[in-house]
């Protein structure tokens, strides 16, 4: 969570609430999964982040919208972005380190290129699309990120620039916390 800085922590395995699984427009039937509530700023609303199949975390921003103040921290992450717990939760333990982590990452996010612009062995495209695409300024995913954007609106972060800025006519891979498949998206403007 090197990206998120020193910040209050609430961890918890929970199903999300009526309300978030609205802002987030997750099915009704939600599962338990480990949940992080985050505090961006003292008395500000939180970020919802869920542990997914591959064992990074999302964190979409549209959490903070609407969502509570966070209450009853049990943990904080340090100027480095290291997560503590105060005390362990009951009927958990650490887990080993996951086969996406020997990548180079930050957050969570596989950085897929190699400083050649080729995709990392064992990377693979599962699709292409095509689209403007450009930097973004946000504090959850890393500094090199960007989003596209198809011509019909859909969007898709974070993505990763082959090349050192988004240009026209090249490569961006977008893809999700801790997944080893990305999208091949060409760019064909920028944002």
């Amino acid at each position: 969570m090197i990206g998120w800085r020193s910040r209050s922590v609430r961890i918890s395995i929970r199903a999300l609430t009526a309300r978030e699984r609205s802002v987030l427009s997750l099915p009704d039937h939600a599962q338990r999964r480990c949940t992080l509530s985050l505090a961006y700023r003292q008395g500000e609303n939180t970020w919802i982040c869920r542990i997914l199949d591959s064992g990074g975390y999302d964190c979409p921003l549209v959490t903070s919208d609407g969502m509570p103040v966070l209450k009853d921290a049990n943990a904080t992450t340090d100027k480095r972005g290291v997560l503590t717990l105060d005390m362990p939760l009951p009927g958990t333990h650490r887990t080993p380190p996951l086969a996406w982590q020997h990548y180079p990452h930050t957050d969570g996010f596989i950085l897929p290129w190699t400083h050649a612009g080729k995709l990392r062995p064992g990377l693979s495209f599962v699709g292409s699309e095509r689209g403007r695409c450009g930097f973004f300024v946000e504090h959850v995913v890393p500094h090199s990120a960007g989003r596209c954007v198809r011509p019909s609106g859909a969007i898709y972060e974070p993505c990763f620039s082959q090349q050192r800025d988004f240009v026209v006519h090249g490569l961006a891979a977008c893809g999700f916390p801790g997944n080893t498949q990305f999208v091949r998206f060409v760019i064909t403007a920028r944002l």
